[in-house]
């Protein structure tokens, strides 16, 4: 078994942003690869203690930028205008970089003892990505970096792009760590077109591994009668501070015969509000907070289930991870996203239909077009074969990654 060191800020216990490095973690020795996470202490321990834990003055972040935000369970990576900006303007190229020292420390003495044979980062925060190219010049180890969003093309932090002095120091990094790692992966087309382009002579290292789904999570049910039934599983705002539930709510209430919305998930204050009208009316039915398991078996009842991203100014590079877990159920998805990574796949793969994020009346013709096609049918499916989707399972995205692995040892 060769040794990775597998460093990934984001991982259990906490959930949000960890199922790629879990995945990837546990599935790699099937292939020859130990792994030997560096993670952050700010969220605790995992029942096994089997992750090195770096620490981090996480109570500091908290007191500092996100006094607002105490009901998320976790730090943020970005993506939200934090308070006390004029410090966060400083903490480059997030707010977690206080880990990095100790990370290094830590990961430094986890490579000697342990006798690793590769560096793999993955990012949000990017942070990760300098604690591994500190590591990759201290050891001369080969490096893996993992770009699970993109840095400075469709940041998660809308700040970023109106800051000059920060998007030129923060492109700085990006460009060092690009032109330093010896493979960068990147989970869609849109993201390795905007490295390859910006960085042309290393687009030979960039190389696209997908996020995906496992195989025992397919199947479908789906209601066979009554109105149509849409689900969407996780959050909005939670997720990204501009997504907002606001326009499916309007097309909702502009419909005479509205179907069933459930929303599986936590629910901020202002979403509540902005849809209290159709709670009350039994037209959104809050589900609340659930297990992955429970959450599933949501997405394979539906009828029809829902995608929310916000607007972009460029195209979006991210495909959000639930897409591929809806996809497995078989039920077609209304995806409300711009132009971008999303609707590519979803038109590739014929998972459904894509309208604008923005849009209440497109919104509401696609809902009343569903739920037609439901009337004459009887039940809906989407165009998605199995076939289609086998690139997409787990062990194979791993297959892919243990592969660069083997070039690089």
């Amino acid at each position: 078994m060769k040794r990775v060191l597998f460093i990934a800020y984001h991982y259990p216990p906490i959930q949000a942003g960890a199922e790629r490095a879990v995945r990837f973690a546990g599935r790699l020795p099937s292939f020859g690869y130990e792994t030997e996470v560096l993670t952050t202490s700010a969220f605790g321990g995992d029942a096994e203690g089997d992750a090195i834990r770096a620490w981090e003055p996480v109570g500091l972040y908290r007191i500092l930028f996100n006094r607002a935000g105490r009901e998320i369970p976790h730090i943020r990576t970005g993506g939200e205008r934090m308070r006390g900006g004029q410090v966060r303007r400083c903490l480059i190229p997030d707010a977690q970089i206080g880990w990095a020292p100790h990370a290094i420390w830590r990961g430094l003495r986890g490579v000697r003892r342990g006798g690793g044979r590769l560096i793999f980062s993955t990012s949000p925060p990017a942070s990760s990505h300098l604690v591994a190219l500190a590591l990759k010049r201290m050891t001369g180890l080969p490096w893996v970096a993992d770009f699970r969003d993109c840095w400075t093309y469709d940041p998660l932090d809308d700040a970023l792009a109106d800051d000059g002095l920060r998007l030129q120091a923060e492109r700085a990094l990006e460009a060092w760590v690009v032109r330093e790692a010896d493979r960068i992966v990147v989970v869609t087309e849109v993201a390795r077109q905007d490295l390859a382009q910006r960085y042309p002579e290393e687009a030979h290292r960039v190389v696209l591994i997908p996020n995906g789904f496992e195989p025992t999570n397919a199947g479908s049910g789906g209601a066979k009668n009554g109105r149509l039934i849409l689900v969407h599983t996780g959050t909005f705002a939670r997720s990204h501070p501009r997504r907002s539930p606001g326009a499916l709510f309007a097309a909702l209430r502009g419909m005479a015969d509205a179907p069933e919305l459930v929303l599986v998930g936590a629910l901020t204050e202002t979403e509540r509000g902005l849809g209290l009208d159709l709670i009350e009316r039994g037209v959104v039915r809050l589900a609340g907070q659930v297990s992955q398991r429970e959450a599933l078996a949501y997405q394979r009842s539906a009828d029809l289930l829902v995608l929310v991203d916000h607007p972009r100014a460029v195209r979006a590079s991210n495909v959000p991870s639930k897409f591929y877990e809806y996809a497995a159920t078989g039920q077609p998805v209304l995806a409300l996203v711009p132009e971008g990574a999303t609707r590519d796949l979803l038109l590739l793969l014929g998972a459904g239909r894509a309208v604008d994020p923005e849009s209440p009346e497109d919104i509401r013709q696609a809902v009343e077009a569903f739920s037609e096609e439901k009337r004459r049918a009887g039940a809906l499916r989407s165009g998605v074969t199995e076939e289609a989707l086998a690139p997409f399972h787990w062990a194979r995205l791993t297959e892919r990654l243990a592969g660069l692995f083997d070039e690089l040892t």
